[in-house]
């Protein structure tokens, strides 16, 4: 095609030529590649799954979860995963979308991998994989993850009183590292103090390493106690919202005391927030509850930091 432009630069003309250029479509090979059309003869979830079940141990090692959850999981989310077939080609099915969900989030593959693995292509796993996390999230998070009440953070202070002979405690507050790659144009947003890129998981747990209350995405350059001000966590215990416990005694004829949040140093002073007295040069007094309470918390963030494992989907 001749372009004819009076006046115009030479870097006018180059410009339009490689506009031209991108324009024109690249024709594709094939609509389908037949590696993906042969999904349901050599797909790793079609040749596998039935024979993974007969093999409950090594079902679990591919899914980090024994079958009766499994199924438990796939019955609770079926309805909403489950699509329409259509005359161009049949849907993917609810239970092979949960496993290659679980398969992703368990190992933290590569899409690339994941095609190769099931014969589904990249595209659609990328689409498949969020659809289902968000569906899982918004079935499971009013059950498993509900607001908590005055009954429930009774219990959770009655465990950390049995576990860890720590009384009135709601929860240990910490952050974690996720590791990511740097999204395009980020700059050092999430470049933190350990020389990587990452989001952060702000976790208060409770005395069985159970997540009561996460914030999760602030950059990885932000430390804990800026994530924590800016959290709604923080906004509600300030309005004081979270529907707490009463002040109670801790012992019989005592003062009343509130129920708290055990965290590090890196978090500020609250009535409802305990953290370690600062300073090295500390009275006996203090560096025993200091060590008490260090102990407490360091405790229960190195048990849920260890045994946590994610994926974060790009």
């Amino acid at each position: 095609m001749d372009i004819v432009l009076w006046g115009a630069s030479a870097s006018t003309l180059v410009n339009m030529q490689l506009l031209l250029l991108l324009k024109r479509e690249k024709k594709r090979r094939w609509w389908t590649h037949p590696m993906l059309l042969r999904r349901e003869s050599h797909g790793h979830f079609h040749v596998n799954y039935e024979e993974y079940r007969n093999h409950p141990e090594w079902f679990e090692d591919e899914y980090l979860m024994p079958i009766p959850i499994f199924d438990e999981l796939l019955s609770l989310l079926s309805r909403h995963l489950s699509k329409q077939d259509t005359n161009m080609r049949k849907s993917i099915g609810a239970c092979e979308r949960l496993a290659v969900t679980l398969q992703y989030l368990a190992s933290g593959t590569s899409y690339k991998r994941l095609q190769n693995k099931y014969r589904i292509s990249k595209k659609t796993l990328v689409k498949l994989i969020k659809e289902t996390c968000g569906i899982v999230w918004k079935v499971l998070a009013p059950k498993e993850m509900a607001a908590p009440n005055k009954e429930s953070w009774k219990r959770i202070s009655e465990g950390f009183k049995d576990n860890a002979n720590f009384l009135h405690c709601l929860g240990a507050l910490d952050g974690k590292h996720i590791r990511i790659q740097c999204p395009r144009n980020s700059g050092s947003l999430y470049f933190n103090y350990n020389k990587y890129n990452s989001i952060v998981l702000l976790a208060l747990v409770d005395s069985n390493c159970l997540f009561t209350v996460i914030d999760v995405g602030s950059y990885g350059r932000e430390n804990d106690s800026t994530i924590f001000q800016s959290s709604i966590l923080r906004q509600k215990l300030n309005k004081e919202a979270l529907d707490l416990p009463e002040e109670e005694e801790l012992v019989f004829g005592g003062p009343k005391m509130p129920y708290v949040i055990v965290a590090d140093e890196a978090f500020g002073i609250h009535r409802n927030l305990m953290r370690p007295y600062p300073g090295r040069c500390l009275p006996t007094d203090k560096k025993i509850f200091n060590y008490r309470l260090s102990c407490e918390t360091l405790r229960r963030m190195c048990l849920w930091a260890n045994h946590l494992k994610i994926s974060i989907i790009s």
